[in-house]
């Protein structure tokens, strides 16, 4: 049963590189360049450049409207949240240091990130979730839609709205995107606008609608260190 298993999970991997790899041809060298940096780089505090960030993503970047973007907190709540960017950026904040991975080629599709934002567990106190809740749903302004367990739920879990201390690029999800660390980066959705909370225990995201893993936490997964001298 196990190698079953292992054979699934490999042909899963192998599908999403081919993705990639399509993307890549599709697009042209000019997308391979900016997207797909060919080494894993850092600066000597131990981040990685910002424009050296990798993007994976299904479909184009939107263009949001920061006056009219709103994130809905809806489902199975008893106080359903509709936030400004002003609401989300005064409250109390945190801070994760994260290295992003694409489960794809977690050598090369890598990066070392300073996240800014509020916790999960703060907003869905405030929206009271109910106790029928077992999944998160997080949807993009793409139309990229991914999931969370809720029982995996814990206080590193954000809606960022800052990467390394400045906005963050549109490219990486302006104005705000999920962060989950220590698991795949396919669970970090960007450009959020709407966290539903669900009674659904079955219900899966893009990915995982395709094969991939719905607990996706990456082995032995361990913050960066990073060197606040460099």
């Amino acid at each position: 049963m196990q190698r079953k298993d292992r054979r699934k999970e490999t042909n899963f991997l192998e599908s999403r590189r081919r993705f990639i790899l399509l993307s890549i041809l599709a697009l042209g060298g000019a997308f391979t360049a900016k997207y797909f940096p060919s080494l894993f780089k850092e600066y000597s505090n131990g981040l990685t450049p910002i424009d050296e960030i990798y993007v994976v993503q299904i479909g184009g970047t939107p263009d949001i409207n920061l006056d009219e973007w709103r994130l809905e907190i809806t489902g199975e709540v008893e106080n359903p949240l509709l936030l400004t960017y002003e609401d989300l950026i005064k409250m109390p904040v945190t801070q994760v240091v994260e290295t992003l991975e694409c489960v794809s080629d977690p050598t090369f599709l890598r990066a070392n990130i300073i996240w800014t934002g509020i916790k999960l567990s703060y907003l869905l106190q405030q929206a009271k979730v109910k106790p029928t809740a077992v999944k998160l749903i997080f949807y993009g302004a793409d139309g990229y839609v991914s999931d969370l367990p809720l029982k995996y739920l814990n206080d590193q879990m954000i809606v960022a709205y800052l990467l390394d201390g400045m906005q963050i690029p549109k490219v990486h999800g302006f104005p705000a995107r999920v962060v989950i660390p220590g698991w795949w980066g396919y669970k970090h959705v960007k450009w959020v606008t709407k966290i539903e909370v669900s009674n659904d225990p079955n219900f899966l995201g893009y990915w995982e609608s395709l094969g991939y893993p719905d607990v996706a936490i990456i082995p032995n997964y361990k913050p960066p260190e990073l060197n606040n001298n460099g």
